[in-house]
């Protein structure tokens, strides 16, 4: 019976270990995008951390407004296919790709507009 104790708690010390070594699954933000438009420009970056920059531009009533936005390894990238969002990484994302995104740090006063992504969704 002692036996199986132990075994019985080596085999969840281990289910805990393995679950804590295993992120969790990414949460899609539900609330308002805070800006929308087509992927022109694509810049992989090798430094750890960054994957790299994509440039995003929405025409608007007062001219085309451009952001250039750093995707860093925090930011989550979807696509939203019938309805569900699936995750993807960095070489997902193509030239002309509609995209609406939420950021994490916006700099306004920058021209082109810089901002760091929290989250990424490509539409169809």
């Amino acid at each position: 019976m002692q036996k199986n104790r132990f075994t019985l708690f080596g085999v969840l010390i281990g289910f805990a270990l393995l679950g804590a070594s295993c992120g969790s699954a990414p949460v899609v933000i539900e609330t308002q995008a805070e800006f929308s438009g087509l992927i022109r420009e694509i810049q992989p970056n090798p430094i750890e951390g960054f994957q790299g920059w994509i440039t995003v531009e929405s025409p608007s009533s007062e001219g085309a407004a451009t952001y250039k936005v750093t995707i860093n390894d925090e930011t989550n990238i979807f696509k939203l296919n019938s309805g569900r969002h699936e995750f993807m990484n960095f070489g997902t994302l193509e030239v002309n790709q509609q995209v609406v995104l939420w950021f994490t740090l916006l700099n306004l006063d920058a021209i082109p507009v810089e901002a760091v992504a929290e989250q990424v969704v490509i539409l169809p």
